[in-house]
């Protein structure tokens, strides 16, 4: 197996039939885009066009939870089959008096301006784990291992199972 490699996703700027002023923040001096359009002179970022993956797509990588809560808010990325666990994360006395969410998903898709979509299998989940790699269902005092990200594995783009628009296609 390869090592994990950087996944950099790049943001697109939608600066078709806008416009942005850079100002400088009369307290701090650091400069700021301010629309004209809009009253007063608070900092205003352009429009989110889109995303590309910088260079080569990894094939074996990592991206942290809330990254990509970020970025399924934001709508360029989708987690495929998602589903929501809880584990205990308190003390003996009271397991659950703390407790971790996990996302879990089959699949996280990019869907990158340039190329169309890239897709990820997710190989292991976020979650709490013990010292052999399982799931921690309930409280434990043995050592435990809480990772907040997902391992991923790059789908070739001929094998692509996607989620476009609501309904499942294949890509190739």
């Amino acid at each position: 197996m390869s090592e994990f490699q950087i996944l950099t996703v790049r943001k697109l700027a939608d600066k078709e039939g806008q416009e942005r002023v850079r100002k400088f923040d009369p307290e701090t001096g650091q400069p700021k885009l301010v629309n004209p359009a809009t009253p007063g002179d608070d900092h205003e970022a352009w429009p989110l066009l889109g995303v590309t993956v910088e260079g080569d797509p990894p094939e074996r990588t990592t991206a942290g939870l809330s990254w990509v809560n970020a970025a399924v808010s934001e709508g360029w990325l989708k987690r495929v089959n998602e589903s929501a666990v809880v584990r205990p994360g308190g003390t003996q006395e009271q397991p659950w008096s703390t407790a971790h969410t996990f996302i879990h998903a089959d699949m996280l898709v990019i869907n990158d301006h340039q190329r169309g979509p890239v897709a990820y299998k997710v190989t292991q989940q976020p979650d709490k784990y013990d010292a052999a790699g399982e799931p921690v269902k309930e409280w434990t005092a043995r050592e435990t291992d809480v990772r907040w990200f997902y391992e991923l594995e790059l789908v070739p783009p001929a094998m692509n199972q996607v989620v476009v628009g609501g309904k499942e296609g294949r890509r190739g």
